[in-house]
Order: structure tokens, then C-alpha cells, then sequence
């Protein structure tokens, strides 16, 4: 029976090849589904800071610092992954950049062609990290071809309508502090 079969099969095959037809296979059965690999996901008690914010120039505290004449912030947070695009307008013209970090990983490089190779001001590289619901972003940068870092915190207010960023600059021009509101639109 087991020869008769074996043959039956082979026939099968030599037909289905010299007629063009694939050979059907049996389907595979699986036991269990596949599992696609999850993305790492924010952890739900942090803060969503997804959305589009502009800055309150009047609320905010720029110090030694000239403020923009305007600015709106699009962050866009899948996860653990963030991107800030930033348009800004003011003394140094109207800006337009978009920076991504991974939030809790290694520092990121900022994408080539993201600032113009004449601009005064570029961000070279970002990290994030979470500090309870407060987001920390170090950033090392160049300001008028002198290298400086600026560290940020970034909080969201309890009714998701404003982020407050605190920023350190330091430069070898100096040191300076800024306090920016941010209302979502």
C-alpha cells in the first residue's frame, strides 16, 4: 500500500511539473500564532507629550537670552521614540529642524542635512531620559562655531494643556537659563 502510494504521489509530481502547475504542500499547522516582536512601550505613569505646542513668548522667562519672535513645537512620541520638529522664528531667521531620540536609550546623532552647514545654531547630538513624570534632554550643540551643551527639563501640566521647559545653556560665551511655556493647540 504503502509502495502504491508512493507512486501515486510521484506520478502526481511529474505530471504537475511537466504541466507547469506548482506542486501544492500541505499548509503548515502551527500550534500557536505568530507573535509579531513588541516595540519597547513608554511606561503608561509617564507623561504623552505628543501634539502641537506654541510658545507663550509673553508667559515665558528668556533672561539673557533673545527671545523668538514665535516658534511651534510638533512632538510626536511612539513609545520610548520622540521627535520634536521645531519651526522658529527671530533674530537668527526662521529656523526649521526636526530632532529624534530614543528616550532611556543611547545618545542620537543628529540627522546630516538637519541644520544648513551655514547656520549659527545646531544641535550635533540628543539624549533622553525620565526622571519620575520629568523628561531630561541633554543635547551637546554649537552656537556661532563654539561647542556648548544645553540641558532641558521638560514637565507636562496635570491637565496636559502646557509643557514647561527649563533650559541651561552653556557656551563658552557664558551660561544662561531660560523658563518657556508651551500651550497645545
Amino acid at each position: 500500500m504503502k509502495r502504491l502510494l508512493s507512486v501515486a504521489l510521484l506520478l502526481f509530481a511529474a505530471h504537475t511539473a511537466l504541466s507547469g502547475q506548482a506542486i501544492p504542500t500541505p499548509a503548515a499547522t502551527p500550534l500557536q500564532p505568530p507573535v509579531p516582536a513588541a516595540a519597547p512601550s513608554a511606561d503608561s505613569s509617564k507623561p504623552i507629550f505628543t501634539g502641537t505646542w506654541k510658545l507663550n513668548v509673553t508667559k515665558s522667562e528668556f533672561g539673557q537670552v533673545p527671545p523668538p519672535s514665535s516658534e511651534t513645537d510638533i512632538f510626536t512620541q511612539t513609545g520610548n521614540d520622540l521627535k520634536i520638529a521645531t519651526t522658529s522664528d527671530g533674530q537668527r531667521g526662521k529656523e526649521v529642524y526636526t530632532i529624534p531620540f530614543t528616550i532611556g536609550g543611547e545618545e542620537s546623532l543628529t540627522p546630516k542635512d538637519t541644520f544648513p552647514s551655514a547656520a549659527e545654531f545646531k544641535i550635533l547630538s540628543t539624549k533622553g531620559e525620565w526622571q519620575d513624570t520629568t523628561l531630561i534632554v541633554d543635547q551637546k550643540m554649537t552656537y556661532q562655531g563654539s561647542p556648548g551643551t544645553v540641558h532641558s527639563t521638560f514637565t507636562l501640566s496635570p491637565d496636559g494643556k502646557t509643557i514647561t521647559r527649563a533650559t541651561h545653556y552653556s557656551l563658552d560665551l557664558g551660561e544662561f537659563d531660560t523658563r518657556t511655556f508651551y500651550d497645545k493647540q
